[in-house]
């Protein structure tokens, strides 16, 4: 036991020390400066830095100086030194002789050796966790230095989202918020190696490894990104929930549900909840453990403190589906695992189905506007107090859209007075009870797009399921076509052939096509064949002005 006490003060000094060791080294930042440009240049010329910025440069025997001059400031730098503008940072490291330019006053040609920076900020991001593995529960302090070690001052824009299976606790010299969605954020102006502390204390809940990711926006050149990281793991706990039930079922279905409880390890105080909700009804629970009705269902105990569990133990449920949803079996156990207090919490879903009605279209005269319609049920189970309610349409002669009780795999017949002569979609709601006094809806819709054009026959009755035997939802209806009259074949109205085949037909537009085109072949060959009679008309009336010319002589006038 002494043994094992030593070992964790040992572990502990060490801690200590590396943190110790991280908050002193972060202290001694060196400035590192942004550079734009480093390169040989030559007196007079034009030079551009990577920013964007043109510079040149002046120098005069016996060039132990150059003269730097940059938008907005000029300043002078001794050879192998270097000097500070108001925003850059210039440096001079020694000439070389390069040839001569007779062009110039001074024919001798230098070349320089240059290095420009600018005073930006550099944002630096450094991590360390106390404890980087630990047990659910059991806390560790997360350290995070933002520095700056550019040459300038800067704003920075500080975040990290801290998993949610992660507690955070706020410590008191703590510099970040914590905002919504577990997040801890800061703005901040850094000065040139000024150092700011975002600490935290973080406790887990689950285990997992968790990677904590910090990030800090800033100006420099352009917007810059860093990021810090750091992982955390969470050992495994030694108790384990698990269950064993049909995850799907339909409305009114008896079932059982399972839940171990096994331990690794001996654990002692085991306390554990489950809460099962009103949608499922309970029958009967296990012995060893007790209920207690709340307002929104049955919450199932076990143990106390007292009671230790090494190995597994077993609560069986009798339960029946009563209500159609998806519902959320919610379960969470506390034990004391090596006088450490541990906790977890498991979520099991159950999905009670029910086939919702739908309204079918029988008839539609869209003449009289007269329509018929089912209210189908396909459901394994009656529905009760049905009501279609909708702005399209209306029950006919006032009558109400209502039925006491639709028995499963059945319908219920409706006339229907139509609210107007528009064609589409027409949504009605359904609202109806089920066996066990839950009240649903259901959106349904009736397919009127193929009334919209005038001397469509009525639709044909479509049959309704007989009860006992499944309701199939129909296909929408299609467009009828004409029905041609054999008495008018022969016939040739007045216009003759090219007016029948201009005439359009009723839903024959690719026929119409084809034979505009055809017309317009006809014309086109019609032109051609015109064109080419009148010129050779002209030619044979010239050929016979020649000829008469000949014969009368010059001077006819001709």
């Amino acid at each position: 036991m002494h043994s094992k006490k030593r070992m964790l003060f040992g572990r502990l000094i060490l801690a200590v020390a590396i943190v110790a060791v991280f908050l002193i080294s972060a202290e001694g930042i060196l400035a590192a400066d942004t550079t734009i440009f480093d390169n040989q240049v030559l007196a007079g010329s034009k030079y551009t830095t990577s920013t964007g910025d043109a510079f040149s440069i002046a120098s005069a025997p016996p060039l132990d100086k150059i003269a730097i001059d940059l938008p907005g400031e000029s300043f002078i730098v001794e050879n192998n030194s270097c000097s500070n503008g108001k925003k850059f940072r210039g440096c001079y490291n020694g000439a070389k002789f390069k040839g001569y330019n007779y062009t110039l006053p001074d024919r001798v040609v230098y070349e320089f050796s240059v290095k420009l920076t600018l005073f930006a900020p550099d944002i630096k991001i450094a991590k360390l966790i106390e404890k980087p593995s630990v047990d659910v529960g059991e806390g560790t302090t997360v350290y995070v230095n933002i520095s700056n070690a550019g040459t300038a001052t800067g704003t920075v824009y500080y975040s990290e989202k801290i998993p949610l299976e992660l507690k955070i606790v706020e410590l008191p010299d703590q510099l970040c918020q914590l905002s919504h969605s577990n997040t801890l954020s800061m703005i901040a102006d850094l000065d040139s190696g000024q150092l700011k502390r975002c600490n935290y204390k973080v406790v887990p809940a689950s285990p997992g490894t968790y990677s904590l990711v910090s990030t800090a926006e800033f100006d420099s050149v352009k917007r810059e990104s860093v990021e810090g990281s750091s992982s955390l793991t969470v050992k495994t706990l030694p108790v384990a929930i698990n269950s064993t039930y049909p995850q799907e079922m339909p409305l009114g279905k008896k079932f059982s549900i399972s839940l171990l409880l096994s331990s690794s390890d001996e654990v002692e105080s085991l306390v554990f909840n489950a809460f099962i909700p009103k949608g499922i009804k309970v029958i009967s629970v296990g012995k060893i453990a007790l209920t207690k009705v709340d307002k929104s269902g049955l919450r199932i105990l076990y143990g106390d403190a007292f009671t230790k569990l090494n190995g597994s133990t077993e609560i069986k449920i009798n339960a029946e589906a009563t209500n159609a949803g998806v519902f959320f079996i919610e379960s969470n156990a506390t034990w004391l695992y090596n006088d450490l207090k541990q906790k977890m919490a498991a979520y099991f879903p159950v999905n009670v189905t029910l086939a919702g009605p739908y309204i079918r279209l029988v008839k539609f005269d869209n003449q009289t506007m007269a329509a018929s319609i089912d209210v189908v049920n396909p459901s394994h189970l009656p529905i009760y107090n049905t009501t279609v309610i909708s702005t399209a349409f209306s029950g006919s002669n006032g009558q109400a859209l209502h039925a006491d009780s639709i028995s499963s795999l059945s319908h219920a017949s409706f006339g229907l007075a139509l609210g107007s002569a528009s064609t589409g979609n027409y949504t009605g709601t359904i609202f109806y009870y089920t066996q066990y006094g839950q009240a649903l809806t259901a959106e349904s819709s009736l397919p009127l797009n193929s009334s919209s054009k005038p001397g469509h026959r009525m639709v044909e009755e479509q049959k309704a399921p007989e009860s006992g035997t499944p309701a199939m939802q129909p296909k929408a209806e299609q467009p009828q076509q004409p029905v041609k009259d054999e008495k008018d074949e022969g016939k040739t109205s007045k216009g003759g052939f090219l007016q029948r085949l201009l005439k359009p037909k009723p839903n024959t537009q690719s026929q119409f096509r084809a034979a505009v085109i055809v017309v317009a072949i006809i014309v086109f060959f019609i032109v051609i064949f015109s064109v080419i009679k009148g010129r050779k008309e002209l030619a044979l009336q010239q050929e016979g002005e020649n000829i008469m010319r000949e014969k009368i002589g010059p001077g006819s006038g001709l």
